[in-house]
């Protein structure tokens, strides 16, 4: 005899981990170059944990912002223009 209420939840299990698997490529997908990540220390780090990175440091200096990143077991350094808040560059580290 089937379980409508088991199949149910299983169902949303393997929804469910398979959102999980692919939320790391969807959020580096969502970082490009010209994009606006924010101005203050706060708004980088905002809008790089929303999209699943982990910060490690933010390090500003003169009119350039640089932001280390991870995701999963890859490393970014991403370089933000300070007054504008815009995405100026994006390294994956090796």
């Amino acid at each position: 005899m089937n379980n409508p209420l088991k199949e149910s939840r299983i169902a949303r299990s393997v929804v469910l981990a398979a959102a999980i698997a692919i939320a790391p490529t969807l959020a580096v997908a969502e970082l490009s170059v010209g994009g606006n990540a924010g101005k203050t220390e706060a708004e980088l780090r905002a809008y790089f944990e929303q999209q699943g990175y982990t910060v490690h440091e933010i390090e500003t200096e003169d009119a350039e912002t640089e932001i280390e990143l991870v995701l999963g077991e890859k490393e970014f350094e991403v370089t933000v223009e300070t007054a504008t808040g815009r995405i100026t560059g994006i390294e994956e580290d090796d």
